[in-house]
């Protein structure tokens, strides 16, 4: 909370999600970013096997309780997290397919 705060001055589901896919571009795990007029979906890639996996769910499931987002579904698998989010702002109706590699 303290890093997205100095970051960006605010504290919420879309300064989050800013600071998160700006350390993964930093960080080598690919994503991708799905945007349609429902939902944000994010899929993080690693090989760092289930406890990272679980490490990071659980973080983000905590972060967005905190932030009173309980409606984020999260799935993981050994190699993958995948999490989908109500769109929180109003976005163009068009889906929009974003990857980092």
């Amino acid at each position: 909370k303290n890093m997205i705060l100095v970051l960006r001055n605010d504290y919420n589901v879309k300064t989050f999600l800013d600071v998160f896919e700006a350390w993964l571009k930093a960080s080598s795990h690919s994503f991708t970013k799905h945007i349609n007029h429902e939902t944000e979906v994010y899929t993080v890639t690693h090989e760092l096997g289930s406890k990272w996996s679980t490490y990071l769910s659980h973080m983000l499931q905590t972060i967005f309780e905190e932030m009173g987002s309980k409606e984020v579904a999260i799935e993981k698998t050994d190699d993958i997290v995948m999490f989908k989010i109500p769109l929180l702002i109003s976005r163009n109706e068009k889906s929009i397919i974003i990857e980092n590699q």
